[in-house]
């Protein structure tokens, strides 16, 4: 995972953005009322209508919608959320206050919120470490995906990847804070011991409540899982770093290396 990671956040200029995963400039906008006079049901088209529409402007016919129109009309029919073509029949619009739409300066996409929370896509709001095993990865994605509707839930499912993460490790305990215990033994750091127990603890109390007197609001679900990606980056990612380079030393220094460990 990059370093610049940036999370999406309601009225942020810049962050990674939830369909390409740049980092890039947000432009925000501010969405209003389309309304009918006659109170019909909002505009839908199907795919067969879109259809008979290409097949009238392929014969280029004097009457027929420019193909801008077409595309705008295949997006739809596909139920894609999309800023439409400009539109000269919009006064008297009202705002639709609290709903706001940031439009990515990547890949043209966007995203919907609803005062503070992206409603679409509906996707995980943080990204799971590139080096995270699939089965943890999994586990972690559908716990980032409920971490604003459902914290509780989200802490106890991260608590479940961390468990997932130890036997990754080949812990060989039952016990959650039995494999920590293990982890230690083979010479784990105390800091990442704390985010382990942290996680362990914190997740816990999502599963017991009232055991230990901390909330499981969004902020620390938010936090059990950020502390994830951090042990992954840690525990995996910088250990393969580590022997990537210790690789590249010769082979004389490594066996001079190993053999005064055999003496220690």
């Amino acid at each position: 995972m990059s370093a610049r990671y940036s999370e999406p956040r309601i009225n942020k200029s810049e962050f990674n953005c939830p369909h390409c995963g740049v980092r890039a400039t947000q432009h925000w906008h501010s969405l209003y009322q389309d309304r009918s006079e006659k109170g019909e049901a909002p505009l839908r088209h199907t795919k067969e209508s879109a259809d008979e529409l290409l097949a009238r402007v392929k014969q280029k016919g004097p009457d027929d919608p420019p193909e801008p129109m077409v595309k705008e009309l295949y997006r739809r029919a596909g139920r894609e959320t999309f800023f439409g073509l400009p539109r000269s029949d919009l006064y008297g619009a009202r705002i639709v206050w609290n709903m706001n739409a940031a439009e990515c300066n990547h890949c043209g996409d966007i995203s919907i919120w609803l005062y503070s929370q992206m409603i679409y896509p509906a996707g995980s709001e943080i990204p799971a470490h590139d080096d995270m095993p699939r089965a943890v990865k999994e586990t972690f994605t559908e716990a980032a995906k409920i971490v604003s509707a459902s914290p509780r839930a989200s802490a106890a499912l991260a608590r479940l990847a961390l468990q997932q993460l130890c036997e990754e490790l080949d812990c060989k305990k039952d016990q959650l804070h039995e494999q920590i215990g293990e982890l230690v033994a083979k010479g784990l750091s105390p800091d990442i011991q704390k985010m382990l127990d942290s996680v362990r603890v914190i997740g816990n109390n999502a599963v017991h409540p009232g055991e230990i007197d901390m909330k499981d609001d969004e902020p620390t679900a938010r936090f059990i899982l950020k502390c994830l990606n951090r042990i992954v980056q840690r525990l995996i990612t910088e250990r393969v770093e580590v022997d990537a380079l210790y690789a590249l030393l010769p082979e004389g220094a490594r066996k001079a290396i190993e053999k005064r460990d055999a003496k220690t």
